[in-house]
Formats: structure tokens, C-alpha cells, sequence
């Protein structure tokens, strides 16, 4: 039953069909013929077709962003991450999946963003935006601008899907501006 066929038309051009087929027997059980039903299935099928292909490049586009890409669910327990986010920390998927994504994010930093997300949560932003310290696997920290995201199934809210960047070196120079700025400042006080 619902076996999926191609098959010619008559004009040879293709068609998908769902085949349906039974024994028919006589009053002895002998096999007396075959019959069978089939239904185009042909626009089912071609949809069936694009969907996984479109899965298949968003799979391709996601595993090969250069940005971090992560999933959590409400309690913030990782779900997804992609070979980028494995990169950049230095944990491997299964060193990161199941764990609570906090765990990762340098103490005083993590009251900040819970309240950021909880109120992300309450208020349906779709979009929220934050910087914080990462620790790597290795024991140093890099700098991380995260933009986070709502996950939906229907109208209920399911998690939290985040891109993410590291801005290490970016925070660094401005660091280093406002070090340049400050001497500028002492310098220009001093002369006067």
C-alpha cells in the first residue's frame, strides 16, 4: 500500500504514482491475479522533493556560517550548535549539547543576561542584543556579540536560537581608544 512509483506517460514524460496493489485468490488460496490502484502523486512528490532540498542547503548554510550559531531551550540547555560555536569555545558538540549554555558565560555576566532574556521572554521581543565574556575550553575568554531570538511551534514559545560573532578584538581597540583618550586627556590637563 502507498508505494511510491515513477512511471512514463504515454507522451514518455515522468510521473510519480502511489501504488496499491492486492492478491486476488480463489476459494482454495490459489492465486487467481493481481489488482491495483495508483494515484498521481506527482505534485506531492515534487514537493517533497524541494523541501528536502531546502533542508539540505539550510543544514549547508547553517553548518557553514562563519558566525555562532546555538538553540536552547527555555531553561537555557543547549539543543543545537553548529561546528563554528565548536571552533571558537574549543568544546566539541557533545561537550556542549545538554549543558546550560550559562555555564559558559563568565560569572558576572550571567544575572545580566538571564534578566535580558527573561524580560525577552515576558515581552515577545523578537530580537535581543548582548555582549559578554565566553570561557573557552582552554581557559582564556573571548568576547562574544550575540543577537537572540524566540523560538515559536504555533504560538508557544519553545527556546531561544542565537547568532553570534566573536568581537574580542573589536572590544580590545576600543579599550585601547579609550586608553588613548584618557592619556590624551591626563596630557592636555598637565599642559595646562
Amino acid at each position: 500500500e502507498g508505494m511510491p512509483v515513477e512511471i512514463y506517460r504515454k507522451d514518455r514524460s515522468r510521473m510519480w504514482v502511489s501504488l496499491n496493489s492486492r492478491e486476488v485468490r480463489d476459494g482454495k488460496g490459489n492465486l487467481l491475479y493481481y489488482e491495483g490502484t495508483n494515484e498521481d502523486i506527482t505534485e506531492q512528490k515534487l514537493m517533497q522533493d524541494m523541501i528536502r532540498e531546502n533542508e539540505r542547503r539550510y543544514r549547508h548554510l547553517v553548518e557553514n556560517s562563519n558566525d555562532i550559531i546555538i538553540t536552547t531551550d527555555l531553561k537555557g540547555i543547549l539543543t543545537y550548535i553548529n561546528p563554528v560555536a565548536e571552533r571558537v569555545s574549543g568544546y566539541t558538540v557533545s561537550e556542549l549539547y545538554g549543558k546550560p549554555f550559562y555555564r559558559f558565560v563568565r560569572a558576572d555576566y550571567r544575572k545580566q543576561m538571564e534578566i535580558l532574556y527573561k524580560k525577552q521572554l515576558l515581552e515577545k521581543a523578537p530580537l535581543v542584543y548582548q555582549e559578554f565574556p565566553l570561557f573557552l575550553k582552554d581557559g582564556s575568554e573571548k568576547w562574544i556579540g550575540q543577537q537572540v531570538q524566540l523560538i515559536y511551534d504555533h504560538d508557544k514559545v519553545t527556546g531561544f536560537q542565537a547568532t553570534a560573532i566573536d568581537i574580542t578584538d573589536r572590544r580590545k581597540a576600543e579599550e585601547e581608544q579609550r586608553a588613548r583618550e584618557k592619556l590624551t586627556a591626563i596630557v592636555e590637563t598637565a599642559g595646562m
